[in-house]
């Protein structure tokens, strides 16, 4: 009904454990239906199905369509594209909360964009990817659906891709997620909770007691609890804290595309949206998490990153390389720098984007991005 799709009865039964057909199925039955659906996206879990020449009045109470959270893009890390493609189409068959669509990468070539419920959720499929189908992807930094508003109109862009990210010169403003969080808590933990949720943006909006324990509400960026929110706050608390969360609506933030420059090749894959304030100290992070992570060539590679075209952050990954002016011929040290300049020049020429990257390098903009403990210490 609520996805008003009409569909045949081919065949309904029970579950007795064997499939077993029956005419009618009745409160506590364990039931199917056939209905030769070629579009398993046409149907939701928790949808009522009802006849389509006498409708029921109403549906039944409590059906809501799943509303993704987090995004982030899935690649393969060898030529197993199609093998990730029918893995993730079969896991979308039985979870309807999981989505995806097809994307291109520059630096990383062909892979899926995909929705997730949270970062669990996230954790979850990667797991079923690896355990079930024996496929370790490649997965980009989570990140949350942003409206960026333009000048000069009314449009509104929906952008859950930080590589879709408009330029920053033709927008007027930016509205992020907000989440209202309720958080369970011993009284013992109560302050550390509570600067946990402030380092994280996080309004305080009640606070009661619930029996012996204390109860919080906050109203909080949804970015800011997309990651390691959860396994921070299980960490003060020792465990036994709650969580709960509901989506609230959608604000004026000021945030920022910052784009990852390594030689000189802007890697698109590496893209992400942060706060303003929150760029100068996360890119400057970054970087250095950068020059251990990246893989070294044969030349030294500068790595930048930039913030509505000004580079706010540098360092060079240092080069593994085999010194061309050390060859047992005496030579002045002008004319061994002049070698090297020019060995450098033309490696980088000859390999300016290739850059092959690891989930180390994507990691890295997790810890900085997404982590929690790094603002505590």
């Amino acid at each position: 009904m609520a996805a008003n799709t009409p569909i045949q009865n081919k065949e309904i039964g029970t579950f007795t454990p064997q499939r077993t057909v029956t005419t009618k199925l009745s409160v506590g039955d364990v039931g199917y239906m056939i209905t030769g659906l070629k579009d398993p996206m046409l149907l939701r879990v928790g949808d009522t199905l009802t006849d389509a020449q006498k409708p029921t009045e109403k549906a039944l109470p409590g059906y809501q369509p799943a509303h993704p959270m987090v995004y982030a893009g899935f690649y393969p890390k060898d030529d197993t594209y199609r093998d990730l493609e029918l893995a993730i189409e079969k896991l979308s068959l039985n979870d309807s909360s999981f989505q995806y669509v097809r994307e291109t990468s520059e630096a990383l070539g062909q892979g899926f964009r995909c929705s997730f419920l949270g970062i669990f959720h996230l954790q979850i499929i990667r797991e079923r990817l690896k355990e079930e189908y024996g496929l370790d992807v490649l997965t980009t930094s989570p990140n949350v659906t942003y409206k960026v508003h333009l000048k000069g109109t009314n449009d509104v862009q929906i952008v859950n891709n930080p590589i879709m990210f408009p330029d920053f010169a033709k927008i007027d403003y930016v509205e992020e997620p907000f989440s209202d969080i309720r958080i369970t808590t011993d009284n013992q933990v109560l302050g550390e909770v509570m600067k946990l949720a402030d380092t994280h943006k996080g309004q305080l909006v009640n606070m009661g007691n619930q029996g012996d324990l204390i109860a919080l509400r906050y109203h909080i960026p949804t970015a800011e609890i997309a990651y390691d929110f959860f396994n921070a706050l299980k960490s003060i608390s020792h465990g036994y804290a709650t969580l709960e969360t509901e989506f609230a609506n959608y604000e004026i933030a000021d945030v920022v595309k910052v784009e990852v420059a390594i030689n000189y090749a802007v890697v698109d894959a590496l893209s992400f949206v942060v706060h303003r304030e929150d760029a100068p100290d996360m890119t400057q992070k970054l970087v250095e998490k950068l020059k251990y992570t990246v893989p070294r060539h044969l030349y030294p590679m500068p790595t930048q990153a930039i913030v509505e075209g000004k580079s706010i952050a540098r360092v060079d990954i240092p080069p593994l390389r085999k010194n061309a002016a050390v060859n047992g011929e005496k030579k002045s040290i002008s004319k061994k720098q002049a070698l090297l300049r020019r060995q450098n020049v033309n490696k980088r020429q000859a390999a300016k984007s290739d850059i092959k990257l690891s989930q180390d390098v994507f990691n890295s903009i997790l810890d900085i991005s997404f982590s929690t403990t790094t603002h505590l210490k």
